[in-house]
């Protein structure tokens, strides 16, 4: 019974109708509807599947690891703990630099064509002052990686870097540890 009292009669369906979602329509209706449901469904599928197998870019300063020991008369005692990793190719040059803030310093991995890879510790705040500089010949220990990983930022080749230095210099200067960074740009 209704509110007004009156019998409600189910409505039939005739032979050109169902009910589809609880609602009487014709039976082209239902089926659009459910392949527009199914195309939706399958949308949403692969927008899901596709974002799960895109590699992730970390940042720059995400996972640059290590420090490096510095002492002797050029720049004192001191120890590089870089906070972030910059591609030598935004300086014109193939390698990075370690950077660290709180001690100021940056440590720059060179590749050169000719006379093959270096390593220059210098200030931040004077670029162009006292510096340490070694290459393989001056150390015990003197491994690099650089690598490729496929992607561009901005023009910039994303890279992985690692170094690894045990140095003694002549002059008493002294270089020991070792830094990486998974995506340097």
């Amino acid at each position: 019974m209704t509110p007004g009292g009156s019998a409600m009669t189910p409505r039939r369906a005739d032979r050109f109708s169902t009910t589809c979602a609880g609602a009487l329509v014709s039976i082209e209706d239902c089926v659009i509807a459910m392949d527009k449901a199914k195309t939706q469904l399958a949308l949403i599928a692969a927008l899901v599947l596709a974002s799960c197998s895109l590699p992730v870019i970390p940042r720059a300063d995400q996972g640059v690891a290590g420090a490096l020991s510095v002492a002797g008369p050029s720049l004192g005692e001191r120890r590089i703990e870089p906070a972030r990793c910059a591609s030598g190719q935004l300086q014109s040059f193939l390698g990075a630099d370690f950077v660290d803030p709180r001690s100021q310093l940056v440590a720059r991995l060179a590749i050169e064509p000719l006379a093959g890879p270096g390593v220059r510790i210098f200030s931040a705040a004077e670029p162009f002052g006292a510096a340490i500089v070694v290459r393989p010949g001056d150390c015990e220990v003197f491994h690099f990686a650089h690598e490729r990983n496929g992607w561009q930022l901005n023009d910039v080749y994303v890279t992985r870097i690692e170094l690894e230095l045990r140095c003694a210099l002549a002059n008493g200067d002294r270089i020991e540890g070792k830094v990486s960074a998974p995506a340097c740009s």
